[in-house]
């Protein structure tokens, strides 16, 4: 396994480069109390999964930002509502219908 640093130089020497980071359209749902960050009251995984996205792409931004000099892309994407998820497993019924087969998405 390469260190960060190691990739970076692979990055540099290459083009063109670039980095992509799954990310998920969740992010959209993700509220933050910055009172317990580590919610240690009330845990609630789909918002742990939001707020996991939503810190994704702030990584994702900060590193389009460090990287732009050395004309390096930093870019997410959302994949759509994969259903062979345990977050696809915990969805409400009328979500898991209206959910397309891993067949249909690709």
């Amino acid at each position: 396994m390469s260190t960060p640093d190691e990739l970076l130089t692979r990055l540099r020497t290459s083009t063109p480069a670039g980095v992509v980071v799954t990310a998920s359209d969740i992010h959209r749902r993700a509220a933050f109390d910055f009172d317990d960050l580590q919610f240690t009251n009330d845990y609630d995984s789909l918002q742990a999964y939001a707020r996991s996205k939503l810190a994704t792409i702030a990584f994702t931004l900060e590193l389009a930002d460090r990287l732009e000099d050395a004309e390096i892309t930093a870019n997410c994407f959302h994949p759509g509502f994969v259903p062979s998820t345990n977050l696809f497993r915990d969805a409400p019924l009328r979500t898991r219908l209206m959910v397309p087969t891993q067949q249909e998405g690709a």
